[in-house]
């Protein structure tokens, strides 16, 4: 794999362009999705390394994602 890549996974869409442009700033590779659903088919199609991925969600939430069968290397974090 060439660039790292990472999976923000969040569905506040101003929450999920200041990490892409954090993390694209120090070099990674960075894909967004704005719902559980949508991380779940970017992960699917994509060589992700890591996922971030918000926890409270509409539909279905990070934590419903993690028990999707699709192995998932996880860095989650809560904004309350």
């Amino acid at each position: 794999m060439g660039k790292r890549s990472i999976l923000i996974v969040e569905d506040e869409e101003l929450m999920r362009n200041i990490l892409r442009r954090l993390l694209e700033a120090e070099g990674y590779s960075v894909f967004t999705a704005d719902s559980a659903e949508a991380g779940l088919r970017v992960f699917a199609e994509n060589e992700i390394a890591v996922t971030v991925t918000d926890i409270k969600m509409a539909g279905m939430d990070g934590l419903t994602m993690l028990d999707h069968p699709t192995p998932v290397k996880l860095l989650e974090y809560l904004l309350e």
